[in-house]
């Protein structure tokens, strides 16, 4: 594709040929986006969150309001994984906000029960899932969408609403925070 006499990149134009078909609301396309982003939406918020069922639902509310918004959707200012990963940021800041003011934490089952009588690199594992939740939730969601999504660090800036030099600063600070996290585990803490 070519705009203004530049070449877009092939992902550019998978996405806009998509959120072409996504907008004329084309059903075949919507399922194709659904069926390779819900589960990665998923993943997001569970890991967020800690809780299946406030994970499904903000994944299925993402799709909700992707549909409502998908005119305003614009693949040379985002990618599409960019921008379904912004709706989903979004709708999981909204909830950890409901969750606060309910003055509840959500438990996750499957840690709890990794820390009782898992191998011991499951308990690693633990450990490591105990040392995230530590984090801050933007030092979470940064460590999430460049490690576990693999966005750059402009994409995931546009998704978390800053610049892409304070997503880096804020990436070296979870990475610092996570390493004397575990450090502590492990006895093995140096100040700083």
């Amino acid at each position: 594709m070519v705009v203004r006499g530049f070449v877009l990149p092939r992902a550019v134009n998978e996405d806009a040929h998509l959120a072409a078909r996504l907008k004329a609301g084309d059903p075949q396309a919507w399922e194709r986006c659904y069926r390779s982003w819900y589960p990665r939406l998923f993943s997001y918020a569970y890991r967020r969150l800690g809780d299946r069922e406030a994970a499904a639902d903000i994944a299925s509310e993402t799709f909700v309001r992707a549909l409502r918004e998908v005119g305003r959707y614009d693949p040379r200012r985002l990618s599409l994984a960019g921008w379904l990963f912004r709706l989903a940021h979004d709708r999981t800041v909204d909830h950890i906000r409901r969750q606060y003011r309910r003055r509840t934490v959500p438990l996750d089952p499957v840690a709890e029960q990794m820390a009782e009588d898992a191998s011991e690199a499951q308990t690693e594992r633990g450990d490591l899932l105990l040392a995230l939740s530590r984090l801050t939730d933007d030092q979470q969601a940064v460590l999430l969408l460049r490690y576990y999504v693999g966005l750059s660090a402009e994409e995931a800036g546009k998704v978390m609403g800053k610049p892409a030099g304070a997503v880096r600063a804020l990436q070296f600070r979870a990475l610092r925070q996570l390493r004397r996290l575990m450090g502590e585990r492990d006895g093995t803490s140096k100040e700083e």
